[in-house]
């Protein structure tokens, strides 16, 4: 299926493949009006508003001070995304939430993700700089484009929400360490996965290490999880911090590799190895980009391109993240499989 026109039949799918016309016209337009009215049904509060009841175009702007005139396409953009429901009434029709937005865009929801939602608004910023970059050498740093401490909190949560689907799925596939003492959690922002790789490993615990000017919002997102018992916080840039010698029985690195160049990876590799334990096991979870040979695919490659634009790192193959490990010492690499639809988990030990 093409992702710019959501056909919705084979008849319409068909019909698209014929016609390129519609395709060149509609592909750069449809994904623009589908993403911000997503994310501004949640930025704006209009998906939370709508919890209780059902309410009017009308109602809605006059509780959230928006303009009735802009609300009401905006809604009606979200009932054919599948985000809200049309209830035909007298005078004016009223909207509801969609399964789809109550499991998912509204607090206590059973899988939130608003914070993910509302977050890509900065991945919106960066897009838009993708000719620049791709002619020049601009900033590639993700955290460049955050502005302000509601955008650090936003981003924070936003990782915890993408976290807790798989955490406890993602320990239980951890080699078990030579000791349960600590943890190590380079750049893991909430703290959630090395929490539940120490709830299997006991008594072990997890050290956060997390840039300064995120700490503060990633221990708070931490703590209101529950999970300080086993967790604490440290700043430091884990590209040129000390993490000392044989320390810690494990080391987990989630979401973090693919921000950084092969270079700095097998020096940041190397002074993993040196702070484990001998025996010790290193974790990498990380996105995996679908083999060189194989088809494209949107979302696989869309990641990968957002990781070069944010990081000017990309995602890596996991026969490349076995090399990695074993240039800088590791032995008895595993790769495992099949727990997220775009992520992969690679173990090694210290020799």
């Amino acid at each position: 299926m093409r992702y710019g026109l959501i056909p919705q039949t084979p008849e319409e799918e068909n019909a698209l493949q014929q016609s390129p016309h519609a395709c060149a016209l509609l592909d750069p337009f449809v994904p623009i009006v589908a993403a911000r009215a997503v994310i501004a049904f949640v930025q704006l509060g209009l998906a939370q508003a709508l919890t209780e009841k059902s309410k009017s175009a009308t109602a809605l702007a006059g509780e959230l001070n928006l303009r009735r005139d802009g609300v009401r396409p905006l809604l009606r953009v979200l009932v054919a995304l599948g985000y809200a429901a049309i209830e035909p009434c007298e005078p004016e029709a009223k909207y509801a939430l969609s399964p789809l937005s109550r499991a998912t865009l509204v607090k206590g929801g059973p899988a939130p993700l608003d914070a993910w939602v509302a977050h890509q608004r900065i991945h919106w910023r960066f897009f838009s700089t993708l000719e620049d970059i791709l002619s020049s050498e601009g900033v590639r740093d993700l955290h460049h484009h955050l502005h302000s401490e509601q955008e650090w909190a936003i981003y924070q949560q936003a990782m915890l929400q993408t976290a807790r689907p798989v955490a406890e799925t993602l320990a239980g596939f951890v080699p078990p360490p030579p000791g349960r003492e600590l943890l190590l959690d380079l750049g893991g922002s909430h703290g959630l996965y090395g929490w539940a790789i120490c709830r299997r490993f006991k008594p072990m615990r997890s050290r956060v290490v997390e840039l300064p000017e995120a700490l503060d919002h990633a221990k708070k997102v931490g703590e209101e999880e529950g999970i300080g018992d086993l967790v604490t916080w440290e700043p430091g840039d884990i590209l040129n911090h000390d993490l000392g010698e044989q320390i810690c029985d494990v080391v987990f690195m989630g979401n973090i590799a693919h921000h950084f160049g092969d270079e700095d990876l097998v020096d940041l590799l190397s002074n993993v190895q040196r702070a484990l334990k001998p025996g010790g096991v290193i974790a990498i979870w990380d996105m995996a980009p679908p083999p060189e040979q194989s088809n494209p695919d949107l979302i696989a490659d869309g990641f990968s391109l957002m990781f070069y634009l944010s990081s000017g790192s990309t995602c890596r193959s996991p026969e490349a993240t076995v090399q990695l490990l074993n240039d800088a010492g590791f032995s008895t690499c595993e790769v495992h499989r099949g727990m997220s639809p775009t992520h992969l988990l690679v173990t090694a030990k210290r020799g």
